[in-house]
């Protein structure tokens, strides 16, 4: 548990060594030799004090976390200014403050709070630092969560990542894994993508194969960042970076583009997953919906992982996807139905017969995974023409 109730650090353990005892001592004899009256200190830099907040309340302390440890070290500093934002039991912030020069923040009175919680949870943004970290958003949801209780302060510590020019300097990154999956959240509204069904009303004339797409990330976080999302127009492209994060380090990756969506006013990942209809023995592609953008977001859970407090992710709007960044939590997966634009295959003058569907995630793979092999699933389908 990184936030701790009413703990400020201690000052810095650290022992210096004998050989500078020593030296230290005789400069301190050579001043007073001198006739200069010298007396030297030795002290760590602590967390400031923070008044306790009232008993509906929470305070506390935000301070850059560059080792890594979760406590305030010296040579470490406040984290001026840091976005602190405040949740209840709900998916949508009550409030949000920034810290002061001290790295402080308060919250003494909070309304709407869900009754009978003795505790909120406050979030706050890591840190980068290094060449390109001027990309990463100002307003970004990479987050870390702290549960701290009413009335009490804490310290919360800022991860800090350092930017590495390429792969071979980031021996500690954990890329995300996309793989396509053939499973849902299930019931009527989230049917799984062997669940297919024909269309013939979307484009008059035509026939359409319609089906689900469930991408599951079984990998570290899918963090896509739209470089500049001002002032554009419909079907306009946006060049997008993919950030990938390590222990200690993050790797920045040039990554397609963002596309804007004039109907839906909102930015799609470009060029995402294609679609292909195969024949029986899988050797002829028959027809095919290429590059599909999509609005990524967590919408299932596809396995449970252990968070711990602190433990950084990215905070996507609830049932909805980010203008300027979108992504993929590691254990989750993205789900579009079947009724979504896009989601099909022209099966127009097709025969009736057995046929295969292939769903692949990341076609001209613009992003760094752990395993590109893993992109695509197939099944198979038996195909009835509709009755002219």
């Amino acid at each position: 548990m990184r936030a701790t109730t009413n703990d400020l650090p201690n000052p810095d353990g650290r022992h210096r060594s004998r050989r500078a005892i020593v030296i230290a001592a005789a400069a301190l004899v050579v001043l007073l030799a001198g006739g200069v009256g010298a007396v030297w200190l030795w002290s760590a830099k602590s967390a400031p004090a923070v008044a306790a907040p009232p008993a509906g309340g929470v305070a506390g302390f935000v301070f850059r976390d560059a080792n890594g440890n979760g406590t305030f070290d010296a040579g470490e500093s406040a984290a001026s200014g840091a976005m602190v934002r405040l949740y209840s039991t709900g998916p949508l912030a009550l409030l949000d403050t920034k810290t002061d020069e001290h790295g402080i923040f308060r919250f003494d009175e909070i309304e709407y709070i869900t009754p009978g919680e003795a505790s909120v949870r406050l979030r706050i943004t890591p840190v980068l630092e290094g060449p390109g970290a001027t990309t990463f958003p100002a307003t970004s949801g990479l987050s870390q969560e702290y549960t701290v209780a009413l009335g009490t302060t804490a310290n919360l510590a800022a991860k800090v990542y350092t930017v590495c020019e390429s792969l071979k300097d980031c021996a500690d990154i954990q890329p995300p894994d996309l793989t396509p999956i053939l499973t849902a959240a299930g019931g009527e509204d989230f049917p799984p993508p062997t669940t297919t069904f024909i269309d013939t009303e979307e484009i008059p004339g035509r026939t359409l194969l319609r089906f689900a797409t469930s991408t599951a990330n079984i990998g570290g976080l899918l963090h896509i960042v739209a470089l500049d999302t001002h002032s554009v127009a419909d079907g306009e492209a946006q060049p997008a970076q993919q950030f990938v994060y390590g222990d200690d380090h993050v790797y920045i990756h040039d990554a397609g583009e963002f596309i804007y969506h004039e109907v839906r006013q909102r930015f799609h990942v470009n060029d995402y997953v294609n679609f292909e209809l195969l024949s029986e023995d899988q050797s002829t592609v028959l027809a095919e919906n290429a590059k599909i953008s999509f609005c990524l977001t967590d919408v299932q859970q596809y396995e449970v992982r252990d968070v711990a407090e602190g433990d950084v992710f990215l905070e996507l709007p609830p049932a909805d996807c980010g203008l300027a960044e979108q992504g993929i939590n590691g254990g989750w997966a993205d789900y579009y139905g079947p009724r979504l634009f896009d989601q099909w295959v022209d099966v127009t003058d097709l025969p009736a017969g057995k046929y295969w569907i292939r769903i692949t995630v990341d076609p001209k793979q613009q992003y760094v995974e752990a395993d590109a092999d893993n992109n695509a699933v197939l099944f198979p389908i038996d195909y009835t023409p509709p009755a002219p």
